[in-house]
């Protein structure tokens, strides 16, 4: 029986030491990074940008990650959101995973559709600068520490010329096979 009882709570430690904390917000925890418009000057208006949240191991697993730590965060100030803090199973406290940050317009539900519809996004990439919080005896969760400049502005369209040459540069290969 005593071994059944040390077995579960050596399992149930190693579960709770793997889950480090994150407080999805760019101002407080550590973090002070505004999220401005296309001019970098103009912060974004308070209510007007929701910000979507990933987070990953490596560089290249978070640029292509599809599944945010919460739902969507509203801009509760001008250039600035402060959403929950969310336990991220997988990372320990004291770790520094890789955060992408997806900011658009907020009346669209997320990052790919506003930007099909060419609206105000913008993105950024970055590695946490200060460890997750959480562990025995707790540590308090950061911000997003490290978080760098964002600016918003519509993804442009090709421009009709670019697309004439590439359909001329499509004919003329076509016709050369």
């Amino acid at each position: 029986m005593k071994k059944i009882l040390i077995m579960a709570s050596l399992v149930a430690s190693v579960s709770l030491m793997a889950q480090g904390t994150l407080m999805l917000a760019n101002l407080g925890g550590g973090a002070n990074a505004p999220v401005f418009e296309k001019d970098g000057v103009t912060k974004v208006a308070k209510n007007a940008y929701k910000a979507l949240v990933y987070v990953a191991a490596d560089e290249a697993a978070a640029k292509t990650s599809t599944t945010p730590v919460a739902a969507a965060v509203t801009f509760n100030a001008a250039g600035y959101f402060v959403g929950p803090t969310v336990t991220l199973t997988g990372f320990g406290p004291g770790s520094k995973p890789w955060v992408k940050v997806e900011v658009f317009e907020a009346g669209y539900n997320d990052y790919a559709t506003a930007a099909n519809a060419l609206a105000k996004v913008g993105v950024a990439t970055f590695q946490l600068g200060s460890g997750l919080g959480g562990g025995e005896p707790p540590l308090p969760a950061p911000g997003l520490v490290g978080m760098p400049k964002i600016e918003v502005a519509p993804i442009p369209e090709p421009s009709v010329l670019a697309l004439v040459g590439l359909g001329v540069a499509a004919f003329l290969l076509r016709r050369r096979n």
